[in-house]
């Protein structure tokens, strides 16, 4: 059994190990790296570190979630002890990537069209009444028609009905922005998988240069090559019509053909 003396020591000892920690390892300097958009003060305050802490006690994972679940806007946030008093924040901001007409999404109980900005990871970022206060926002991002959505909230993710919709969508769009069809004067038809169409070069009287048929979303990233290549080589700029790169089998360069209107 421990003589009272020892306890003595042991709660002496406890209160020196805490008074050194209080003075060398606690939280003095909070930095914040990666997108601009949030301040340290506003990060602090979501985050519930707050100079003085106990760096050994800074829970990490809480303060990332209640980051994440105060600003939509934020993708991803690591928070990273430095020690003996330094916490670093590393925020990536969330990027616009489309924007989609549909009432579904407000979830609200107006049944009128909402205009709907969604991120690179799917997550829904803004909701509009009307297309001009969105592109007064965002500016010009292109349109997807989506296919049925299980869920969409503010803030969240999109939970689509279909598995595996999630897996191609974002993938498909990027990829076809950064190719020849490039610009946001673009419009993704995606709310059948197997029957993927997009128009580029979409002009004021609402029709397109190009409409551009992919057929199923598989081998998107060829096809694509496939398309551009038909546009650049075989076709002049004069060109208005259809480019064609569905396949039922395992070659789309067989099937693939243009045609004009």
């Amino acid at each position: 059994m421990f003589s009272v003396g020892a306890a003595v020591v042991l709660i002496i000892l406890t209160v020196l190990a805490f008074i050194v920690m209080k003075i060398f390892f606690s939280v003095k300097q909070i930095e914040v790296k990666g997108d601009a958009g949030w301040t340290v003060d506003e990060l602090i305050e979501a985050s519930d570190i707050k100079e003085g802490d106990l760096m050994l006690f800074v829970n990490s994972g809480k303060a990332q979630k209640a980051v994440l679940k105060k600003f939509r806007m934020i993708e991803s946030v690591s928070i990273e002890r430095e020690m003996p008093d330094k916490i670093i924040f590393t925020v990536k901001k969330e990027r616009p990537l489309f924007w989609s007409a549909n009432g579904e999404y407000a979830l609200s109980g107006d049944k009128g069209t909402s205009y709907t900005v969604v991120s690179e990871s799917e997550k829904i970022i803004d909701i509009f009444p009307t297309l001009e206060e969105m592109r007064e926002r965002y500016g010009v991002l292109p349109e997807v028609m989506m296919p049925e959505a299980r869920y969409a909230v503010l803030g969240e993710k999109i939970g689509y009905r279909e598995e595996g919709d999630s897996l191609y969508i974002p993938g498909l769009i990027k990829a076809v922005k950064a190719s020849f069809f490039d610009g946001d004067d673009l419009l993704f038809d995606l709310r059948v998988r197997f029957d993927i169409v997009i128009y580029s070069g979409i002009a004021d009287d609402g029709k397109a240069k190009y409409e551009l048929r992919f057929g199923n979303y598989k081998r998107y990233e060829e096809k694509i090559r496939l398309a551009q290549s038909i546009a650049k080589e075989k076709l002049d700029a004069s060109f208005k019509g259809v480019i064609s790169v569905e396949t039922s089998g395992n070659d789309p360069v067989k099937e693939a053909y243009a045609r004009a209107r």
